[in-house]
């Protein structure tokens, strides 16, 4: 007989599998199909800069926001002394741990969930979440990065809002993708200090005019290569392909080169001294 907590249970763990199976099929070409936003890098690492450092990234996949963060602290002239890379997926660590040759910092790459990493209190200075979070537990998670930080230590949130969402290509042309996306609400993500222990010390948008050909977009839906796609059952995806390609020949007039702003906001804490 089904419980009534089995019924909630079992979508909950359906998600995680379709984002887990997600994941574990795109890790060696994850980097191909993603842009990599330089502004929120060097925007965090002018306010975190000092003389030395260590670093952890939650939900590091393939290490792309991470490695380049380090090259910008290096370029500002401070001294990474550690950076870690946390991930649930081991596909996502092996194509990490290709891209650190050259590097003289280690680079630990941790097969952990967010919320139960294993590293040590206090030992982090800077942790990051780049276009991760709503993946995650939120408050085991928030808990977890204030365990692990240092005094005055500085949490950043980088990821896209439900509204900017709502004015993506996706959430604004494929059928009911704002019910299937994850990313959370603004105010969910600017609340965070209602856990206790952080300072909201800013809130940041960034936004960023893409020009994409419809063949692009088209590969990247029919491929899925967005976790949200996978949430779909395979009857409505297809339903909601057909669709999606319809709103696109109707919204844009050059299909070799659609426009389209791609907004997202940088959360930064502080952990309280």
């Amino acid at each position: 007989m089904e419980t009534g907590n089995s019924t909630m249970i079992e979508p909950r763990l359906r998600k995680q599998k379709n984002i887990t199976e997600h994941f574990d099929g795109l890790a060696q070409v994850y980097d191909n199909y993603r842009t990599f936003d330089s502004e929120p890098v060097y925007h965090i690492a002018r306010i975190v800069g000092r003389d030395e450092l260590t670093l952890c990234d939650f939900g590091c996949g393939t290490g792309r926001y991470l490695l380049p963060l380090m090259k910008v602290l290096d370029e500002f002239k401070t001294a990474v002394k550690r950076a870690k890379g946390i991930d649930i997926n081991p596909n996502m660590l092996e194509v990490a741990k290709l891209q650190i040759e050259g590097f003289d910092i280690p680079v630990e790459w941790v097969l952990a969930p967010s919320y139960e990493t294993g590293l040590k209190s206090n030992s982090v200075t800077v942790a990051t979440a780049f276009n991760s979070f709503h993946h995650f537990p939120v408050e085991d998670t928030v808990e977890e990065i204030k365990r692990v930080l240092e005094p005055n230590g500085y949490f950043a949130i980088y990821s896209r809002t439900k509204d900017q969402e709502a004015e993506h290509i996706w959430g604004k042309h494929f059928p009911h993708y704002l019910e299937y996306s994850q990313v959370l609400d603004r105010e969910v993500l600017g609340a965070l200090a209602k856990y206790g222990g952080f300072e909201l010390v800013q809130e940041k948008d960034f936004s960023f005019k893409r020009h994409v050909p419809f063949t692009r977009v088209y590969e990247q839906t029919k491929n899925k290569h967005y976790s949200t796609l996978h949430l779909y059952d395979v009857d409505d995806f297809e339903r909601s392909l057909d669709g999606f390609v319809e709103n696109i020949k109707a919204a844009y007039d050059d299909l070799d080169n659609i426009a389209y702003e791609s907004s997202y906001t940088l959360f930064l804490y502080k952990k309280e001294s």
